[in-house]
């Protein structure tokens, strides 16, 4: 990811803060595991990999992972999981996102990356706060 990203001119690297991940119950060990170990030891790879490459700070932000699933990116609105590209019943964990505010459907990685991303544009305080790492 640091070689595409250094490649490709990206200037910063952005991750959702996992850092106090907990997952579903039921699903103890993976929670400890991401948060003790994937989460910290990719992020801080990352961080040196993109110092020793000039960077100011690695280039790396992290963002609180809170509504940026449930919020749309385009309005702001908080939209509804569901399970495809023309579906408007909600559906918990649905691959896809509905607002109903805006009548769109995206899928829902996309909009949380795409909230992500405006947060570390607009570098201000919004309902996902970001911060430099």
């Amino acid at each position: 990811m640091v070689w595409f990203c250094e490649e490709h001119e990206v200037k910063t690297i952005v991750f959702e803060n996992l850092k106090n991940y907990s997952a579903l119950s039921g699903f103890k060990d993976l929670s400890w595991n991401l948060t003790a170990n994937l989460f910290s030891k990719v992020f801080e790879t990352v961080r040196y990999m993109r110092r020793s490459m000039g960077h100011k700070y690695g280039g790396v932000w992290t963002v609180s992972p809170a509504w940026t699933s449930q919020t749309c990116h385009q309005c702001g609105e908080i939209g509804i999981r569901v399970s495809d590209e023309i579906s408007t019943s909600e559906m918990k964990r649905g691959e896809f996102f509905y607002c109903v505010e805006c009548d769109e459907h995206f899928h829902a990685d996309i909009n949380a990356s795409r909230n992500i991303i405006h947060v570390q544009q607009k570098k201000m305080s919004s309902a996902v706060p970001g911060r430099l790492a």
